[in-house]
């Protein structure tokens, strides 16, 4: 295993194609981001799959990232671009971080950040407040399709 800054383990993860995901995943993944994007005002947030993989041995193509952390997904500073963990693939737990992701993305862009460093400092809970709107997105789209169902009845 790699070892970054303060001795921390690194972890890669390589993109993975869209078509080796599962189907259910993909469109709630899709589902979510929809979502969310309407709720924040967000636009041009592309959303990829990534895999674990050692830097010498991958199975795709795509792009490489490097996390000091091992992710279930994960917001880059410019807020273009979200990756999600592929081995965390049920509809639910995918959502949730796709919100929990998006929501970031709006914290970048309203509260402004040239590090994550200095967004921790300007904004100290904001795992918190993702985790937060995670639930309730969630809840709300949820209530969205169900409401959905009994009009169309």
């Amino acid at each position: 295993m790699l070892r970054g800054v303060n001795d921390k383990p690194m972890y890669y993860y390589e993109e993975v194609p869209r078509s080796k995901i599962p189907i259910k995943s993909r469109f709630a993944a899709l589902e979510m981001q929809i979502f969310c994007q309407e709720d924040m005002q967000l636009r041009g947030v592309e959303l990829i799959w990534v895999q674990r993989c050692s830097k010498y041995q991958r199975k795709h193509d795509g792009r490489l990232f490097l996390n000091s952390v091992e992710i279930k997904g994960s917001a880059y500073m410019q807020c273009s671009l979200i990756i999600i963990n592929a081995e965390f693939s049920d509809p639910f737990s995918v959502q949730k971080t796709v919100a929990h992701e998006m929501r970031h993305c709006w914290q970048f862009r309203e509260f402004g950040a040239f590090s994550a460093q200095h967004f921790k400092h300007i904004f100290p809970n904001n795992e918190q407040e993702a985790n937060a709107y995670a639930d309730d997105a969630v809840l709300r789209l949820s209530w969205a399709k169900l409401n959905k169902k009994i009009i169309a009845r």
